[in-house]
């Protein structure tokens, strides 16, 4: 499978990865607790598969990961896995509550944010600033 991430799939890697060393796991210990093969982790950490909601949950839980950081890494993981295409919600990113999804006429369950928009800054998740090039 040819996978290439998004923006916020890319995100979601880098900061799946900075919990891991937070939590002073290393890839083979990570793997290990998690059921997964060290290539399987490995793969996710750096964009060569997709994360799926479930795997993400296991993570999040083996890292010790709470809410509010929980819920908007998991609403990132759902936003990162969502096909572009017609929408299933529109989003109005709200600087303090992260995704404020509603409803469109067609769907009848919000699971992802379109394509269309990016995540404002949600309470409880920091991403580390990038370096100046």
């Amino acid at each position: 499978m040819n996978y290439s991430p998004t923006v916020r799939g890319r995100r979601l890697m880098r900061e799946i990865t900075r919990l891991r060393q937070a939590a002073g796991l290393s890839l083979e210990v990570a793997s290990q607790r998690l059921d997964f093969s060290k290539s399987k982790l490995y793969r996710l950490e750096n964009g060569r598969s997709r994360i799926t909601t479930d795997d993400l949950d296991d993570m999040l839980d083996l890292y010790g990961v709470h809410s509010p950081q929980r819920e908007a890494l998991i609403q990132l993981g759902r936003a990162q896995n969502a096909a572009g295409g017609p929408p299933t919600a529109t989003c109005s990113p709200a600087p303090t509550s992260g995704w404020n999804l509603k409803p469109s006429p067609s769907a009848s369950t919000p699971t992802s944010c379109p394509a269309c928009c990016r995540p404002q800054a949600t309470p409880g998740l920091s991403f580390p600033a990038r370096a100046p090039v």
